[in-house]
């Protein structure tokens, strides 16, 4: 090798006797060398210019796998993270698709349907829902709208749904079971309804006293 940075290289004086070295360095999209694209050979060469312009090709396809696989690696780490809070949040998550099939729902949202994941997932949302409150749920669910706020009874409880839609129309929920409340609110109003009865009840025994 004549070049003086190459001469007393282990490589060069040694096995495997470069005698030519060209490279091109690796720079991601940030300007950052990462490394060098390289090839050797053991006896002298010189490349013209459409191998110089091939190997500048090659450079770039290797920074392209490079990129890529860094980004596929990081967005699967991103996803892992999100599925950790998925499914950690205690709050009742879930994914549908327009048709009102699941695509994703956490291990609260299982838990408190008391389905397993599997069967959540092949199965439409509405087979869940009460038949009492599936009509109602239906023209909710169609709705043409961005947001949207209801109750539906389903076999599992009562659940306070708010559904949010992106542009490719999948539906994105949040859930909580609002079962006790219902009944807390239910036996209110029966003991409304039996005092106001009472009061009919004293108001036409008074009268008759009278």
């Amino acid at each position: 090798m004549k070049d003086p940075l190459f001469a007393s290289n282990p490589m060069v004086t040694g096995k495997p006797g470069v005698r030519f070295y060209a490279g091109i360095p690796l720079k991601d999209f940030a300007g950052f060398n990462i490394g060098t694209l390289c090839i050797i050979d053991t006896v002298p060469r010189k490349l013209n210019d459409f191998q110089k312009k091939f190997l500048h090709t090659l450079a770039q396809s290797a920074i392209d796998y490079i990129v890529l696989k860094k980004s596929r690696k990081t967005l699967k780490e991103i996803s892992n993270e999100f599925k950790n809070y998925f499914n950690l949040i205690p709050d009742l998550l879930c994914i549908a698709s327009p048709e009102g099939f699941f695509k994703e729902v956490n291990t609260a949202f299982v838990k408190e349907l008391g389905y397993s994941e599997k069967e959540l997932l092949k199965q439409p949302f509405l087979d869940f829902v009460h038949p009492e409150d599936k009509e109602k749920t239906i023209q909710v669910w169609k709705a043409p709208m961005k947001r949207k706020r209801f109750e539906t009874g389903i076999y599992a409880g009562h659940l306070l749904l708010s559904c949010y839609t992106n542009r490719d129309k999948m539906i994105f929920a949040t859930a909580r079971n609002v079962t006790e409340r219902k009944r807390k609110r239910s036996s209110k109003r029966k003991i409304s309804k039996r005092f106001s009865m009472q009061n009919v009840l004293n108001s036409c025994s008074d009268s008759r006293l009278s």
